[in-house]
């Protein structure tokens, strides 16, 4: 599973990667901070297997049992943008929430119901930092 995580985590980056250009220069409330916040919260019972991007760029694979969980980091000049997935195994229904902060301000966020095997599976969309 954790092969098939920092797959996606891979894809997310690359995406986030591409999508940097000239016209992304500031974000419609011009936040210029780096300082981010991610939390995973909701019903959730099961293990989950996160991925995330860390304060230099790079992405980094966390399994976490308890919710709910934070990650607080300032961002490096170089890193161009943060998203996080999860994916886990719990009981049908159960829920998860993931949120990007970027200076206190909610940024990004995806939502996941456990199916009928248990299984849940979110991901934010990347946050590009202003250039």
């Amino acid at each position: 599973m954790k092969t098939k995580i920092l797959g996606f985590f891979l894809a997310a980056s690359l995406i986030t990667a591409a999508s940097c250009s000239d016209d992304d220069s500031s974000d419609d409330n011009g936040n210029n901070s780096r300082e981010v916040r991610y939390e995973v919260t909701g019903t959730f019972t099961g293990t989950l297997d996160l991925a995330y991007t860390t304060a230099n760029g790079s992405p980094f694979l966390e399994e976490i049992s308890t919710l709910p969980w934070t990650e607080e980091f300032t961002a490096l000049p170089a890193t161009q943008g943060v998203t996080i997935t999860a994916t886990g195994a719990g009981e049908p229904g159960e829920t998860i929430t993931l949120k990007i902060f970027v200076g206190g301000e909610e940024v990004a966020s995806a939502n996941g119901v456990a199916n009928g095997s248990g299984i849940v599976s979110a991901a934010t969309l990347p946050y590009v930092f202003p250039n």
